[in-house]
């Protein structure tokens, strides 16, 4: 009996020497409208799970030269009606990352 592994994932290929090569992640970053005001060096984004707060806050100053002080996460979102699947299980949003400030220190 032959033993099942999993299938390996390779990177695509891409021209030219690994010195050439530029890094993209496969993580999306979606800017939405808060539901109340916010001050004007506040951004939200919707952003993948898989996302961390240092990952966002490098992935805007490293490939959009953006400086942020701080980034809040709300996490999951289950909805004010708990919405529910075929399996009556509850639904998941993909998170909102808030409060991403550009200009200095954070305020309390």
């Amino acid at each position: 009996m032959a033993a099942v592994g999993k299938k390996a994932v390779y990177p695509l290929y891409q021209l030219g020497g690994p010195q050439l090569r530029i890094f993209r992640p496969n993580f999306f970053m979606l800017a939405v409208r808060p539901g109340v005001p916010q001050p004007e060096d506040t951004v939200q984004f919707r952003v993948s799970m898989e996302m961390t707060k240092v990952d966002i806050k490098n992935y805007l100053e490293k490939i959009y030269n953006v400086p942020s002080s701080c980034c809040e996460d709300q996490g999951y979102k289950y909805g004010a009606n708990n919405k529910r699947n075929h399996r009556n299980q509850r639904v998941k949003k993909p998170r909102l990352q808030g409060c991403l400030r550009t200009a200095g220190p954070r305020e309390n």
